[in-house]
């Protein structure tokens, strides 16, 4: 049975920003190579870093997907927080704190040459290590290290940022680029212009030359090793603050001495500070040290980060910042909703640090509102709060579990996408079924606040195994939104009495609830209804949107997956193709929605009796999904599910075997003991096993199924049919094989007899 793809995960749509909660100022703050960046206010309360991105040779729509999802999911104080993104229009735009005392160079330069500047340089070394030790930790290679690519908060304290050319490790193997085709330097990095001394490049060579790895520069790969090259130029760069890096390399010289400068460094000839070089001013031995070894030119023998940070946390004590800003002192005496007030007054003031320690005091007190505004502070890291999605899912379970509303709808969308919590449809639904319990008491039926988490909890139904009631909820909401749009349509004369309840066909309310139930109407094997309503979501969105909108291309996805429910196969082919020919342009090769379609276009050439090509798809997007996605992940189960199917309708039943009981382990952890996947799989496993030889175990786990398909099903239902036959065909088999076993035993009795107990038996 295969997952459904047309939901994707969370974390690829929590960090979507409005357009229209963004006020950007004319403030400049910074910029680089792809981008500009301004002071902008988010929500009316919160100062934020705006970064404008510029699309460039080796940094498009793709990489801007894969640096906002590499970066949303850093949870370090050393990392800097992402906000979220703006995606509308022509400017593609980050959101993150604005970090008051700019890049570490700047910040250094506020302190004289001497002891005290030395002093935060080595704290901002130990502030560098943690945080590229937390990314190599996540499997994450930043790619362009540098001091630039340092910002320094109020209270002195170093976060690593810039994502863009940042790359995800594959396991065990090399991150690389395309490999280059020369060793010839000169062909590989631009010649400097004039009045030119630092530069980036773009395209296949991204990143800064001068914090590059020997190997690196020879197009040989982007690894771990190179971050860790490029820590110990910036160690040199952090210490010698007022020289400039490779002073020798200049627009003056030609470009064979261009060349044959890199080649130097290319051949460990040359680096900031060479071996017979005293060491810098007031520089501890042990930093110069480790600093060479950074360096070295045989990637083996640099330390990896763990070490790193070892050795500055047990050499640099831990700066001595203040947990809170000393502008004023909170009464302990008040009561939590008066925080509350005087928490909220503070953030419309952006008084963030203020809003943030009233709200963690009232929250503290049991006040709900304010421990899902604490929830909300500690997922963005606001105030004097750092970042943690954990505080954020224990802040927001506190205030379900007290009935907040807010914080329920969170909490179930966090449930249902596995974001820094298990994945449990189950839980989700209860808490969508509290919230929906109470707006149906409050707010009039056809209120969009009340057919939003409607919506919500039909998607988590579903999730959970419950398409029945899915079905009747969406149908539901399609009726209730549908009537609204008649209402506009005859309401079109005149337009001056239209209600803001009525709805136009396009309004992506209607579309989305109607997108949904087409959704439900496939799973459920409504295919012809399913086919009938998407075709129709399709053509409105083919007739409103762009060839290459995201919804546009979901549209079309589900639309293939409801032709392939109803047998036409070809159809479904021919349009997934149509999307992944699109979503290649703009999407990661680890995007949700690329792996979807292609996880959707392998089953289509399975049911088309393409194996191979099946077998193919599906074994790159396990492999993607590995790297990208938690064990017990609902689309990476599947794949696994639906690459096991593959393998035993080729013959290899080992290989399925192998698969299936992994996927029957992870879904008894988290799914229901009769929620259809679950049982669905353990048929399959049990299939598996029988066309393996393993008859015992099949029968075992075939009497289990039949008892609960039993249990949970009428007794005339396919499933408990098609399950109760399997179970006779394993018993005939296994009575069989115990005849051939006794046969075999009355003939080893017989031979015994017969032979010499030393002898060779055949």
């Amino acid at each position: 049975m295969e997952t459904d793809r047309e939901e994707l995960p969370g974390y690829w749509t929590l960090w979507e920003v409005k357009e229209s909660d963004v006020l950007i100022t004319e403030e400049t703050l910074g910029g680089g190579g792809i981008g500009t960046v301004v002071r902008g206010l988010w929500q009316g309360q919160i100062d934020v870093a705006v970064k404008t991105v510029r699309f460039v040779e080796g940094y498009s729509e793709k990489e801007f997907n894969r640096e906002a999802r590499i970066w949303y999911n850093m949870s370090s104080p050393r990392v800097l927080p992402l906000f979220g993104i703006v995606t509308k229009g022509s400017d593609w735009r980050f959101l993150s704190p604005i970090m008051e005392n700019g890049g570490a160079k700047t910040y250094l330069r506020q302190f004289p040459p001497g002891p005290q500047r030395n002093e935060k340089a080595l704290s901002l070394l130990r502030d560098i290590a943690e945080g590229m030790e937390y990314l190599h930790g996540r499997k994450v290679v930043h790619a362009d290290l540098k001091p630039e690519q340092v910002l320094v908060n109020k209270h002195g304290r170093g976060v690593v940022t810039d994502f863009g050319f940042s790359k995800l490790d594959r396991g065990n193997a090399l991150l690389s680029h395309v490999p280059l085709s020369t060793n010839d330097t000169s062909t590989r990095l631009p010649a400097l212009l004039c009045g030119q001394s630092d530069f980036t490049v773009t395209g296949a060579r991204m990143g800064t030359p001068k914090y590059m790895s020997p190997e690196r520069l020879l197009g040989e790969g982007t690894t771990t090793k190179d971050d860790v090259y490029a820590f110990g130029i910036t160690i040199f760069a952090l210490w010698m603050l007022d020289e400039r890096l490779f002073p020798e390399l200049n627009a003056g010289m030609s470009l064979d001495e261009q060349s044959a400068f890199w080649d130097q460094i290319c051949d460990g000839i040359l680096r900031p500070l060479r071996q017979t070089d005293p060491t810098p001013e007031g520089m501890p031995p042990w930093l110069r040290s480790l600093m060479e070894r950074c360096w070295h030119q045989e990637p083996s023998q640099r330390p990896e980060f763990s070490e790193i940070k070892e050795l500055l946390v047990v050499k640099v004590p831990e700066p001595n910042s203040p947990t809170s800003p000393p502008a004023f002192v909170i009464d302990p005496n008040l009561d939590a909703a008066v925080a509350v007030s005087l928490a909220k007054e503070a953030a419309d003031a952006r008084d963030l640090d203020k809003a943030s320690q009233l709200f963690k005091m009232a929250a503290e007190m049991g006040h709900a509102e304010a421990q899902e505004r604490l929830a909300w502070y500690y997922c963005n890291g606001l105030g004097v709060l750092e970042r943690s999605l954990a505080h954020a899912v224990e802040w927001y379970e506190k205030a379900a579990a007290q009935g907040n509303g807010d914080a329920r709808i969170r909490l179930a969308g966090w449930y249902l996408d596995g974001l820094s919590v298990s994945v449990n449809a189950g839980k989700a639904v209860e808490l969508l079924e509290q919230v929906v319990a109470i707006r149906s008491q409050t707010l009039p039926e056809d209120h969009e606040d009340l057919l939003a988490v409607q919506q919500q909890l039909a998607r988590a139904r579903q999730s959970h195994g419950h398409r029945v009631q899915a079905i009747s909820l969406l149908e539901h909401i399609v009726a209730i939104r549908d009537a609204r749009k008649r209402r506009t349509i005859q309401a079109d004369w005149a337009p001056s009495k239209h209600s803001q309840r009525e709805l136009p066909e396009d309004h992506p309310n209607l579309l989305s609830s109607q997108h949904s139930l087409a959704s439900a109407y496939r799973s459920s094997g409504q295919a012809d209804k399913a086919v009938a309503l998407q075709e129709h979501v399709v053509a409105v969105r083919e007739r409103v949107l762009a060839e290459d909108h995201p919804e546009r291309l979901g549209a079309q996805h589900v639309l293939a997956m409801a032709y392939q429910e109803k047998g036409e196969t070809r159809k479904a082919i021919a349009l997934l193709e149509h999307v992944i020919a699109i979503r290649e342009r703009a999407k990661t090769q680890d995007h949700p929605e690329l792996l979807g379609s292609m996880h959707t276009l392998a089953w289509a050439h399975h049911k088309n009796g393409d194996l191979a090509k099946a077998i193919a798809l599906l074994e790159r997007v396990v492999e993607i999904q590995e790297c990208t996605l938690a064990e017990d992940h609902p689309n990476r189960v599947g794949s696994l599910n639906n690459l096991a199917l593959a393998y035993y309708d080729n013959g290899k039943f080992g290989k399925a075997v192998a698969l299936l009981e992994d996927v029957v382990s992870i879904q008894s952890r988290t799914l229901a003991e009769d929620h259809p996947n679950q049982v669905g799989s353990q048929h399959n496993l049990a299939s598996a096993y029988l066309a393996n030889g393993q008859v015992g175990k099949a029968v075992e786990l075939l009497e289990y199924v039949f008892e609960v398909r039993r249990r949970t099903l009428p007794e005339d239902h396919t499933d408990v049919l098609e399950v109760q036959r399997d179970l006779a065909a394993a018993y005939q088999f296994q009575v069989q094989k115990d005849v051939h076993s006794s046969a075999k035993e009355e003939r080893e009795i017989a031979l015994a007899a017969d032979h010499p107990a030393d002898g060779i038996h055949p």
